[in-house]
């Protein structure tokens, strides 16, 4: 059984100001295994929570964090 979903939350600046309205061009560059296989095409949407805060969902034990070697 997989775990719950957690938020992983994250904020971004840019020039000292707070990143806004910016999730729809978040994205995860890469999602690997140690072993070479690619997860990316299940890398979790970025939204965002406002005021430069973004985040992502993961459960671990569900793609693509359901391999313990995940090294981004």
């Amino acid at each position: 059984m997989a775990n719950s979903a957690i938020d992983i939350p994250f904020y971004v600046a840019k020039d000292g100001s707070p990143l806004i309205e910016s999730a729809g061009e978040m994205g995860f560059d890469s999602l690997q295994t140690i072993g070479g296989t690619d997860k990316i095409v299940s890398a979790p949407v970025i939204s965002e929570i406002g005021g430069g805060w973004y985040k992502f969902s993961v459960a671990f034990g569900t793609a693509p964090f359901d391999e313990g070697d995940l090294v981004g």
